[in-house]
């Protein structure tokens, strides 16, 4: 979905963000989704993509280009993190690489 590398070239890393809880620009996510039902809008990397109005056309772009309108904004609310194992993979079970906003609505599920 979204992969956001901050290493150096060749040097494998990155965050994959596979939900969001839409705050801003809602009318055009479900307009793009064909859909009114907030709490599923962008609950998963299929979803988000087709929210967001993200293409493969837009691979290889970086985040800092114009074209990559990418924001995050800070809270004063500090959210309890939880983590798992990955969904649908079969390899670095062992280890907990899915981190999410416990008891949000907006992660994508199991």
């Amino acid at each position: 979905m979204l992969n956001v590398v901050a290493h150096e070239t060749d040097y494998v890393g990155g965050v994959l963000f596979r939900a969001i809880e839409p705050t801003i620009g809602i009318d055009v996510m479900q307009i793009n989704r064909i859909s009114k039902n907030l709490i599923n809008l962008t609950n998963g990397p299929g979803k988000l993509s087709v929210a967001l109005d993200i293409t493969r056309d837009l691979n290889g772009n970086s985040v800092t280009d114009v074209s990559c309108d990418v924001a995050f904004y800070k809270t004063s609310i500090t959210p309890s993190i939880a983590s798992s194992h990955r969904i649908g993979v079969a390899r670095d079970l062992s280890i907990d690489l899915r981190f999410y906003v416990r008891d949000n609505p907006y992660i994508s599920k199991h």
